[in-house]
């Protein structure tokens, strides 16, 4: 994170997986993409929670 700029006591690499996970369903991705992509469970619903 440090070789590309980002301070990594502000953000971390799980932190960057959820925002962008965020951000794909903001533009148009569905919960179920984003899971299937990030190797998430189907049945889990932590995603949906926030």
């Amino acid at each position: 994170l440090t070789a590309v700029g980002i301070d990594p006591d502000k953000f971390t690499a799980h932190s960057i997986r959820a925002a962008t996970s965020t951000y794909a369903v903001q533009q148009g991705a569905s919960i179920q993409e984003v899971k299937i992509h990030a190797n998430w469970s189907l049945n889990a619903e932590t995603f949906e929670k926030y």
